[in-house]
């Protein structure tokens, strides 16, 4: 029910509403109440308001039952956003578990064609929260920001291009690519975009690598990996747009905290386990295991990024050399060929990075790095605080053989059930139910913090060119998800087997749980 201003002289000549002095002033806000469930309106009509309109923004009852805290619920359990359409202001008060999802849907009711809300200032972290689908609306308790639509376009082509885009700005730069944060005018969602020079992939000779990448990225579907949007090919450049993780990456935590806590570091370890049980299931190598590779959303949870070294294999050995120096695991460096036992060892050094502060075998000399995790035992800093059952998985992971490695049976849910994952309830892990360790700042997220500004006007000016010349280097590069229907299906298939594997592995943690308290109590 809209309760408007002019309304309110009406209002003042009911004698109930205007013997009762917080009603009043709670209705002289010009606020429109939206967001009142049944016991909230039953409430006001005690007070002779009659609301008509049953429309119900928060889906449970807003706890409040006197006349005298109308103002508390006001200001601790109600949202305020402005939402301005043309010259008016329209106010709504949303429940403290309202979604940004919800805010979309009372904006329409006002201008039904929007395709998104935006913030007046063009504030670029509210934003990007905003087009955020269900996310909590309680982030912005105690502020009061303005908003207004954006005009819903239509699709007048089949594919998506450059210029479907806006170029917001760099926030990435790598040895042949670039990252730019882009905003999809047709939805106003957030992206970034990886910019591969083909000059550069010709150089390298890494044709190959991309497409692998690409092929990687168009068949994967998991909460905790990086998805891929778009995939586009230019006269001289190859595209990657995928999701917008504005929390940064993992090294960014690493580097602000210097170590973790083993539950900190558990907590993304697991997360990080589940997403390459999937790759392991699809037969798919991850090969790149480090911080940087790890993104954060803005809850918090992870994202597994770059599968530029990822590799599709079976049961044959690859014998590739690749990777960052740290994290490359023995068999690697003797080419003796490896397999997937090569992420486990890779897991290893991520963790000891995550507890002790850099990677087991670190040396500024190169070949010192490589000597060491050939020949050298891992060691653990004196004095340290970390359990015996941390450093004994850790011990077990590094192996430098890859024969007798954790995992060489039973693969990650063998890792699993090792004890330092006594606790884990990967149900609630997977659903991302599990409170992440650190909360990025949605008003000045990490990823936002940084950008590049050399070189960018020149590349998008070519990038945008029409009349650039070029040659085509794949026959199917271009991707987009939203109309690959078939390939969408099988993810889902595979993802309910995926599912099924963690459920039968969650349910074994969980009774060797249950069967050790019952000893311990019988001990008792």
């Amino acid at each position: 029910m809209i309760i408007k201003y002019n309304q309110l002289n009406d209002l003042k000549k009911n004698k109930s509403a205007s013997n009762n002095s917080e009603l009043q002033k709670y209705f002289k806000e010009k606020i429109l109440i939206e967001s009142f469930n049944e016991e909230t309106r039953q409430i006001i009509q005690s007070q002779q308001l009659l609301f008509k309109n049953k429309n119900i923004i928060s889906p449970k009852a807003i706890q409040k039952t006197s006349e005298s805290q109308m103002d508390e619920l006001q200001n601790k359990s109600t949202i305020q956003i402005v939402f301005q359409h043309e010259e008016k202001l329209h106010n709504f008060l949303f429940a403290y578990e309202a979604t940004t999802d919800q805010l979309l849907q009372q904006a329409r009711k006002i201008v039904p064609t929007i395709s998104a809300v935006v913030t007046t200032n063009s504030n670029l972290a509210i934003d990007y929260y905003l087009q955020l689908q269900n996310q909590k609306l309680s982030v912005f308790q105690g502020r009061i920001i303005t908003v207004q639509g954006v005009p819903g376009l239509l699709a007048l082509k089949s594919k998506t291009g450059l210029r479907d885009f806006i170029f917001i700005k760099c926030i990435g730069v790598g040895g042949f690519s670039r990252v730019y944060l882009v905003k999809k005018k047709q939805s106003s969602r957030f992206y970034a975009m990886k910019i591969i020079d083909k000059k550069i992939i010709i150089e390298k000779k890494i044709e190959n690598i991309i497409e692998n990448e690409r092929n990687i990225l168009a068949v994967t579907q998991h909460p905790f990996l990086n998805k891929l949007e778009y995939a586009l090919e230019c006269p001289n450049h190859l595209i990657f747009i995928t999701e917008f993780c504005a929390g940064g990456d993992l090294l960014y935590y690493l580097q602000k905290y210097h170590v973790f806590t083993e539950t900190q570091a558990r907590f993304y370890i697991v997360e990080f386990i589940l997403g390459l049980i999937y790759l392991h299931q699809l037969d798919i190598i991850y090969r790149d295991i480090k911080p940087e590779n790890i993104l954060i959303d803005i809850t918090g949870h992870i994202q597994i990024a770059d599968f530029g070294l990822a590799k599709p294999t079976r049961n044959e050995y690859a014998y590739s050399f690749c990777g960052s120096p740290e994290y490359m695991a023995p068999e690697m460096l003797t080419n003796q060929g490896h397999n997937q036992q090569l992420d486990h060892y890779c897991l290893g050094v991520l963790l000891y990075e995550l507890v002790v502060g850099q990677p087991p075998f670190y040396s500024e000399d190169i070949n010192k790095i490589y000597e060491n995790i050939i020949l050298k035992e891992v060691e653990f800093p004196k004095n340290n605080t970390l359990s015996n059952e941390i450093k004994d998985l850790i011990i077990r992971l590094l192996d430098k053989d890859q024969k007798s490695r954790i995992g060489h049976q039973g693969g990650l849910l063998e890792i699993l059930d090792h004890k330092w994952f006594e606790n884990v309830d990967l149900i609630k892990f997977l659903y991302r139910k599990v409170t992440p360790p650190f909360q990025p700042d949605i008003f000045k997220p990490p990823a936002l913090l940084k950008e590049y500004k050399d070189g960018d006007l020149d590349l998008i000016r070519r990038l945008l060119d029409r009349n650039v010349q070029g040659t085509t280097m794949f026959q199917n590069f271009y991707y987009d998800q939203s109309v690959e229907l078939d390939i969408r299906l099988e993810q889902q298939k595979f993802l309910k087997f995926y599912h099924q594997l963690i459920e039968q592995q969650n349910s074994k943690m969980q009774r060797r749980q249950k069967i050790k308290f019952m000893r311990k109590s019988r001990l008792v």
